[in-house]
């Protein structure tokens, strides 16, 4: 339902962005592939968030759950970053790497 939603925008040259795990480079090629069979261009976006960071988000996180949500315990982390593979350009697009978060406030810093 989402592809054809987005596919139907790209067709009408509306920029769409899907935002998902896409922790594996199947699955980005396959939705890079699809935007281009509907004659658009792909970008991936990667937000290269140091482990540290990631930690101390997580622990947030599971400090103050809202409801539906689940515990993501570190053995649990540590399982997902080995499933994760890095984008790079031979996955058909431009890879658009975050770095530093410096450069990149977080909204509540902007607003505060």
């Amino acid at each position: 339902l989402i592809w054809e939603a987005s596919a139907e925008l790209l067709r009408r040259a509306v920029d769409v962005v899907l935002d998902d795990g896409f922790f594996m480079r199947g699955h980005r090629i396959r939705c890079v592939n699809l935007a281009k069979a509907v004659g658009a261009d792909a970008k991936i976006h990667f937000i290269d968030t140091p482990l540290s960071v990631i930690e101390a988000r997580l622990d947030r996180r599971n400090a103050s759950l809202p409801p539906y949500n689940f515990h993501i315990d570190p053995e649990m982390l540590q399982g997902f970053l080995q499933l994760f593979e890095e984008p790079s350009a031979e996955e058909g697009a431009e890879v658009v790497v975050v770095r530093d978060l410096a450069s990149h406030p977080s909204r509540a810093d902007r607003e505060a």
